[in-house]
């Protein structure tokens, strides 16, 4: 078998930080990016071994095209710093802001190229053999549901991470820390992979967690 995966990134990145607010003890910082993902295989195409039906007439390879998918991405993030020096208090809010934007896997390649026979012959397939239903046996993952393509749509969700410290002394600092408050990334979601069926994905949804440090500056 031939096989390999590439893939290419692009991305901009752009972040902007005020200095402190005297009236509101506070700094702002924006921070916001976007990026574009794009995977497929190093080769053209990759052979396999032929279903157990195609092997009964004979053929014992089939040759697809390599899979290729998309994604986008992007995020905004907010993030303020509040210092309280006559308590000893600084707040720290992060608040992300993150669309799903879409992602596309095109799935063409469950159709043959070629295959080859048990003589060693190859013979090549016009785009209309291996669409037909009578070659439906050389296709890929043949007996299971042959999606065109899946689309996953844009949802965006907000996230806020909260941390409070308490500065003892000039050196000596308490804090507690909460991440993933308020996550509103849901746990999942449905797409119709285009013949009116639907499938299921879960996110990497992740509880509240509170954390405790304390930090001595000598």
């Amino acid at each position: 078998m031939n096989n390999g995966l590439s893939s290419e990134d692009y991305g901009l990145q752009f972040s902007f930080q005020t200095k402190i607010v005297a009236v509101l003890a506070t700094s702002l910082a924006i921070r916001a990016g976007y990026t574009v993902s794009k995977y497929y295989g190093s080769n053209l195409t990759s052979t396999e071994v032929a279903s157990v039906t195609a092997q009964e007439k004979g053929i014992v390879y089939t040759e697809f095209l390599n899979k290729r998918s998309e994604s986008e991405g992007a995020v905004l993030s907010f993030n303020t710093n509040t210092h309280i020096p006559k308590i000893g208090f600084v707040v720290s809010v992060v608040a992300d802001y993150e669309p799903l934007l879409k992602q596309q896997q095109d799935a063409k390649n469950i159709y043959p190229v070629s295959y080859t026979l048990a003589t060693g012959e190859k013979i090549l397939l016009t785009q209309e053999e291996a669409r037909s239903e009578g070659m439906a046996y050389l296709r890929r993952g043949f007996g299971s549901t042959d999606n065109e393509k899946n689309y996953f749509p844009s949802k965006g969700f907000w996230n806020f991470n909260v941390r409070v410290a308490k500065e003892i002394r000039k050196n000596i600092r308490l804090s507690v820390s909460a991440f993933n408050v308020l996550n509103r990334k849901p746990q999942a979601y449905t797409f119709s992979n285009g013949d009116g069926a639907t499938s299921v994905s879960l996110y990497n949804y992740k509880p509240v967690s509170i954390t405790i440090g304390a930090s001595l500056q000598l």
